[in-house]
């Protein structure tokens, strides 16, 4: 395996694991807990939202970053503008 493919596995597995950390913390958050409910059956059912909503984000499919990335640019440079601005009055 080349390092430009090696990267790319590193990258994928490493945005996955960002990914599967991010929705154990939403879900954590917003799945409702019953106080009542057995923690077998509990667990059971947070399961059953997180592979719903891996698999919804799974067949998402690829995003694209190129607007993001030039959204982001342009939003440095607005503040830069705007600090430049203000150090200079």
């Amino acid at each position: 395996m080349s390092n430009t493919q090696h990267g790319r596995v590193v990258m994928a597995s490493f945005n996955r694991e960002r990914v599967e950390h991010a929705l154990n913390e939403l879900l954590v958050r917003i799945v409702p807990e019953d106080p009542d409910e057995d923690e077998d059956v509990a667990n059971e059912r947070y399961d059953i939202a997180y592979d719903h909503a891996y698999r919804e984000l799974s067949g998402a499919g690829e995003l694209p970053v190129v607007a993001d990335i030039s959204h982001v640019a342009s939003q440095i440079d607005r503040r830069c503008e705007n600090e430049f601005y203000l150090a200079e009055r």
